[in-house]
């Protein structure tokens, strides 16, 4: 017989195992699981490598298992982590604006009450009652929320002069920004003993640290007091941390 001829007849080397069809299924894996995609990844791609070293060719699917390696078991996690990092600096921005707005807001009270004072020789008095402002619901779940929190007064509860009316010091009570929004239409705390006055906001964790005024404000003793600085609000201490923003009487 012919030498070819026997070389013709001679069966062609198997090929070697294919990793498509695993390559395909790494997706719904990683999708579903990420360790244990990752884990199948490494070890199907080791194995491809090392028939390849055997049979001195590369199987079916090494290359698409090279990139689901580095694009959903290297890159994707990388993404993911990064974009975490991203909302969360945009979430203390976002906070941190809200304290910007509340330290604005407070500068505004202070003006407006110390020109009231020049023009009524008393400063505005402050309310326990927060139904006029804010509607009897509102205030009664405010109340069971966060206690007795005394505020501005409104022309509802007296006849006479307050922040906004009839000399507008303020064209509107300001609601704060440190509650949430089931709050919204409350305004500031306020608290005067006569002869000074305090008022605050319960900062970014949202809860009043000043829930007695007069257990850290006085107009006849040097300000601010120790009881005053441990209740305040400090970012150092992290974006959102125990303490409230208040400015009182200079």
């Amino acid at each position: 017989m012919n030498p070819e001829q026997n070389n013709n007849t001679e069966e062609k080397p198997p090929e070697p195992e294919s990793f498509v069809g695993r390559a395909w299924l790494l997706l719904p894996l990683y999708l579903v699981c990420y360790v244990p995609g990752l884990v199948c990844n490494i070890v199907w791609l080791r194995r491809a490598v090392k028939l390849r070293r055997v049979k001195r060719r590369s199987p079916k699917g090494l290359g698409s298992l090279v990139i689901m390696l580095i694009v959903l078991g290297i890159a994707s996690p990388l993404l993911v982590i990064l974009t975490c990092l991203a909302i969360g600096e945009i979430a203390r921005e976002f906070g941190m604006h809200r304290v910007h707005l509340v330290h604005r807001d407070l500068r505004m009270y202070a003006d407006a009450i110390e020109a009231y004072y020049l023009d009524h020789g008393v400063y505005p008095a402050h309310t326990f009652d927060r139904r006029k402002s804010a509607g009897s619901e509102s205030a009664e779940e405010f109340t069971r929320e966060y206690g007795q929190i005394p505020t501005f007064r409104t022309r509802g509860d007296t006849e006479l002069a307050t922040l906004t009316t009839p000399t507008a010091y303020l064209i509107e009570l300001h609601w704060d920004h440190s509650l949430t929004s089931d709050f919204r239409y409350h305004s500031f705390a306020y608290w005067t003993d006569g002869g000074g006055w305090i008022v605050w906001s319960p900062g970014r964790d949202g809860r009043y640290a000043i829930t007695d005024p007069s257990e850290v404000y006085s107009s006849d003793e040097p300000q601010p007091s120790d009881a005053l600085l441990h209740r305040t609000y400090d970012p150092t201490n992290g974006s959102i941390s125990p303490g409230d923003i208040w400015r009182i009487r200079d």
